[in-house]
């Protein structure tokens, strides 16, 4: 005799119903991820399809927008903001579609929720630290300035040109020309991202034109004007980067891509976190000096976080169009400081950065020291510091230590000292001449040796700065930047 379910199922069957009571069994559907973590949940027996967008899990939530719809293309529901968490949310989704097209929804939506819930599980991906082979060396995208696929940091300033500067390094690296002297610039394989939230799309089209001379490409740079934090967008950003391949995203500014108090741990944790949400790209955030004018403004997290932190000081007299701007590496976590570096900006038409020299002020404690001694004439360290007086002097009673570590000098005293026939090369290396002619060519990444072989007019150098030992605190001993 037959079971009496089973006579009510074939009966049911017959009629194109379906049996939801405790027993029903719903076949499992094919989940389709796409590349952006979004989901296509498919029932093809049933003519069913949930799309899953934009998921994000919290502590107690696991929020996304979900549709459904026909095969056929017959929408039940719109798009909806869930939490797949939520009894109350679910079950009133689940009366809204039995409303529409009666069906064990129950069992749909908790397999939905499996689903999504094993898609973010995946995405915890456990790896195993493994020996490199080869040379190690840092993965520069620009060399010594941004390294691959991580987060550096950008301290200047209103008016410096710190935004000019950060458009002209993304014109370089997707344009014809290097539009900055004295850095190398590496294979993007891909696109850049501007993400503004200061001014607006017109005024970085004029400065980009002013800052490619006529016979170049024009540079391929994605611009978005921003109003909203980065933490509410960063779900459709990182929709962007994937789809369009972005490799270089550069954040304009902080403080307000932030969006909260930048003094709170909580807000620049945030920040952090969805810097890192933002996938396997190279994040480049600018932001202002604090009341420390040698650092960023806010809670340390924002220096701690960043791999790199570089910081930009400018001179320039009033009317003229020619500026003076000097970079200075204070923190390193993956190799050296480097040393600081210098470029000019000259105004008009046309801008172009140039070669400058260094200003004192932004020379570390150890070059500064070196300029005013002798070699192999001991000099007395009161006369060491009335000839520094800008430098604290227990910043360079130390750095003077680690020098006579290092070799550079010898105590000849109880407070004397000796600079010896040594230079920083004999430390890290040679120095490389950064008045190389060599051209680089951006198009295709590589070094032409022979400068005839280019038009004339073309000429832009891009030599490695030299790496110094790290003097990371001989600027303010008596505050150390905390290491992440």
């Amino acid at each position: 005799m037959a079971d009496f379910r089973d006579v009510l199922r074939e009966a049911a069957n017959a009629a194109g119903l379906e049996i939801t009571g405790g027993d029903s069994v719903v076949a499992a559907p094919q989940v389709e991820p796409d590349e952006m973590g979004n989901l296509s949940v498919v029932w093809e027996k049933d003519n069913l399809q949930v799309q899953v967008n934009q998921i994000e899990q919290g502590k107690r939530s696991l929020d996304c927008y979900l549709s459904v719809r026909e095969l056929s293309g017959k929408m039940i529901k719109a798009p909806v903001r869930l939490n797949l968490f939520s009894a109350s949310a679910v079950t009133g989704l689940i009366r809204i579609l039995n409303d529409r097209k009666p069906l064990d929804w129950a069992s749909r939506v908790d397999q939905v929720t499996m689903a999504v819930h094993r898609t973010m599980a995946a995405r915890r991906q456990v790896g195993k630290i493994e020996r490199r082979t080869g040379p190690i060396e840092q993965d520069w995208l620009v060399g010594p300035l941004f390294e691959r696929n991580q987060h550096s940091l950008v301290v200047a300033p209103g008016g410096t040109g710190k935004s000019l500067l950060m458009l002209a390094f993304c014109g370089s690296l997707t344009g014809s020309r290097p539009l900055v002297p004295g850095v190398t610039y590496s294979n993007l394989d891909g696109g850049v991202l501007y993400l503004d939230w200061e001014t607006n799309k017109e005024i970085h089209d004029m400065r980009m034109t002013q800052l490619v001379p006529d016979d170049a490409d024009w540079p391929d740079v994605d611009y978005m004007r921003m109003a909203s934090t980065i933490m509410d967008e960063v779900q459709y950003l990182n929709e962007y980067i994937v789809t369009h391949n972005i490799k270089l995203v550069i954040v304009d500014s902080i403080g307000m891509a932030c969006g909260g108090d930048m003094n709170t741990q909580t807000d620049a944790i945030a920040y952090i976190n969805a810097c890192r949400a933002l996938g396997e790209v190279t994040v480049v955030s600018i932001t202002h000096p604090g009341w420390d004018v040698k650092r960023s403004t806010g809670s340390r997290y924002f220096e701690n976080a960043a791999r790199s932190c570089w910081r930009i000081e400018k001179q320039q007299d009033e009317g003229d169009q020619h500026s003076h701007i000097d970079l200075t590496h204070y923190k390193s976590n993956n190799g050296l400081i480097h040393k600081p570096f210098a470029l000019g900006v000259v105004f008009g038409e046309k801008i172009a950065y140039i070669h400058a020299d260094v200003s004192q002020s932004s020379k570390s404690a150890r070059e500064q020291i070196r300029e005013v001694m002798d070699v192999g004439t001991p000099m007395a360290l009161k006369a060491i510091y009335e000839d520094l007086p800008d430098i604290a002097k227990p910043t360079i009673s130390k750095t003077l230590e680690r020098m006579v570590k290092d070799g550079e000098v010898k105590k000849t005293g109880r407070a004397e000292y000796q600079l010896e026939q040594v230079t920083i090369s004999d430390i890290v290396g040679p120095e490389v001449d950064t008045t190389d002619s060599r051209q680089f060519d951006v198009k295709n990444r590589e070094v032409d040796t022979n400068p005839s072989s280019k038009e004339e007019g073309r000429d832009s150098s891009a030599s490695t700065l030299p790496a110094e030992p790290d003097t990371k605190g001989e600027e303010d001993e008596d505050d150390p930047l905390p290491d992440f």
